[in-house]
């Protein structure tokens, strides 16, 4: 049995679960492509024919830890403390 994917965010809805029966839960992702699975670190030729290979809403911007400057490690920093706030608060 495959389980069927489904990536539009609008499909999830909130469980209403009763506090004796469930106390916590938790989400594991982990990164894909195309059921690939992408390790922590992986060749440097595979990572750019990954990163160049995404396109539509699943593009961005590729920033390498060695170029980037102060201040955009600070912006990445203040945007992944923000979506924490919302993670840790279950918005």
């Amino acid at each position: 049995m495959k389980h069927p994917t489904n990536l539009n965010a609008s499909k999830v809805t909130p469980g209403m679960f009763e506090e004796h029966y469930v106390s916590s839960s938790r989400v594991h992702t982990a990164r894909s492509v195309h059921g690939r699975r992408l390790p922590p670190a992986c060749w440097w030729e595979a990572e750019r024919l990954v990163v160049t290979g995404l396109k539509g809403y699943m593009a961005g911007r590729y920033y390498s830890l060695g170029e980037m400057s102060d201040k955009e490690k600070q912006q990445l920093i203040a945007v992944n403390d923000q979506v924490s706030a919302f993670m840790t608060l279950a918005i």
